[in-house]
């Protein structure tokens, strides 16, 4: 598992991820929101690692200057995936938001997985997981059209360890 720097939305914007989440629950469907932990929320994947240098803390902190970002979120794209078929939001890479990816691989320095690199990112917000192949319509038919959020903070999430870290201005929450 990967450490990773994940942009998360205002309020607003994760009450609709999070409702969309509870229309899947109602349906029947798997749903990002079967996950009840308190570290899990709708979020963006800027950024991923093996592992996050120490050294590093001090220019992760510098990215909150880049905050807010507009962010689309858009169709729903179906990725697949070792545990079956995921169903997510796309994200308009906007240029603000490409910024805030380029600024978060400089600050981590070289490594993560090439798909999450510049120029290779799929930016999106998980919506479904674990899905088999004839589940991936009745959940992109539970979804609505596509809405403006913001992405108001930004956090380091260390899976195996559980463990998260704010950067930024909870005050936007």
């Amino acid at each position: 598992m990967r450490d990773s720097l994940d942009l998360l939305l205002d309020d607003a914007g994760e009450a609709v991820v999070r409702a969309e989440w509870t229309a899947l629950v109602d349906a029947g469907l798997p749903s990002a929101g079967d996950r009840r932990d308190a570290t899990h929320a709708p979020h963006v994947t800027v950024a991923e690692r093996d592992a996050v240098d120490p050294c590093a803390d001090e220019a992760i902190e510098t990215l909150v200057a880049l905050l807010p970002v507009a962010v689309h979120l858009g169709a729903p794209v179906v990725l697949g995936a070792r545990r079956g078929v995921v169903v997510a939001r796309s994200v308009v890479p906007t240029a603000e938001l490409l910024a805030l990816h380029a600024a978060a691989h400089a600050a981590l320095g070289p490594g993560g997985p090439p798909w999450s690199a510049p120029g290779r990112w799929l930016p999106h917000v998980t919506v479904s997981g674990r899905l088999e192949p004839p589940q991936v319509g009745a959940v992109v038919a539970v979804l609505g059209p596509g809405y403006d959020v913001v992405g108001a903070r930004l956090r380091r999430w260390s899976p195996g360890t559980r463990a998260v870290r704010d950067l930024g201005d909870d005050s936007a929450r």
